[in-house]
């Protein structure tokens, strides 16, 4: 990898939440990762925390659902660019387990 910056290939924001969607390669291939964070103001500075309050958790969830499909179309893409014509990948179901 060169010495450059790595830089997320989407990032998405709601208010103060954000989330960087990056793109990697593996031995198997394309693959896709993401990372939040909460911006806040420290006097004049802005700075970030992976800490979330339970008013944060709805739009955060929301956010985080927004990445699943952006990550979903970036997996479809890369698999027909890889296979050109191939029929599209399956859309996965989402697991939520409460309690």
């Amino acid at each position: 990898m060169s010495n450059e910056t790595r830089k997320p290939i989407k990032s998405l924001r709601d208010k103060f939440l954000h989330a960087s969607i990056w793109e990697n390669e593996g031995s198997k291939g394309l693959f896709y990762n993401f990372t939040v964070s909460r911006s806040y103001k420290a006097g004049e500075d802005v700075k970030y925390a992976s800490n979330f309050g339970a008013d944060d958790a709805l739009a955060l969830g929301r956010l985080i659902d927004q990445v699943y499909g952006e990550i979903r179309e970036l997996e479809t893409a890369a698999f027909h660019a890889a296979n050109d014509n191939a029929a599209p990948v399956p859309a996965a179901e989402p697991t939520v387990a409460i309690g």
